[in-house]
């Protein structure tokens, strides 16, 4: 979902001003989704957010209302208080970690695709969760929304684990490098 999360205004804007169907994904996400799902559904797809739990039937309608395909919620712990709405998202953003590393745990024969940004910690978080689950990520799709290169560290250990790595303008390009890489 656009949410300009990075930017303090342009998402108390969105916040105060839009609601679940009014709000947009990025261009091309609805198929892509569906295509990792598969058409038959049988690739899980589970959504780790920096969101809080007070967001959730906000994120159901918006998902249905887009058409996303369906999965489970995986968000930070309830937050309430005008500061908190504004630094919504914010913080050490290690929720993302500890719930991927516990999917991985769970679902021991799954592979998985790892989808963010590199608006906040996404290329850091994904990057310790390569170097600890080296043969369970098929690839890492990250949204250029910085217009800044992925600190070359954490490329280099992302790649040393043989994991594709797409720094992306936008879903037609991840979409492209899933076909190609065979995951749709």
């Amino acid at each position: 979902m656009i949410s300009h999360a990075t930017q303090i205004l342009r998402k108390l804007r969105l916040i105060l001003t839009k609601n679940a169907k009014t709000r947009l994904p990025f261009p091309g996400v609805r198929a892509f989704y569906k295509q990792l799902a598969g058409n038959d559904r049988i690739n899980p797809i589970f959504y780790v957010s920096s969101s809080e739990w007070n967001l959730y039937d906000f994120l159901v309608d918006f998902f249905a209302t887009q058409e996303l395909p369906k999965g489970p919620f995986l968000l930070q712990k309830f937050k309430s208080g005008l500061r908190d709405l504004i630094h919504s998202g914010g913080g050490s953003h290690e929720h993302k970690q500890e719930k991927i590393e516990e999917l991985l745990l769970r679902f021991p024969t799954l592979k998985f695709i790892l989808i963010g940004d590199n608006g906040q910690r996404d290329p850091e978080i994904y990057s310790k969760i390569v170097s600890q689950f080296p043969d369970r990520i098929l690839a890492i799709y990250l949204r250029d929304i910085k217009d800044e290169k992925i600190d070359t560290v954490i490329q280099k250990a992302i790649q040393e684990n043989s994991v594709p790595l797409f720094l992306i303008k936008n879903t037609s390009e991840a979409q492209k490098h899933a076909v190609e890489l065979g995951l749709i």
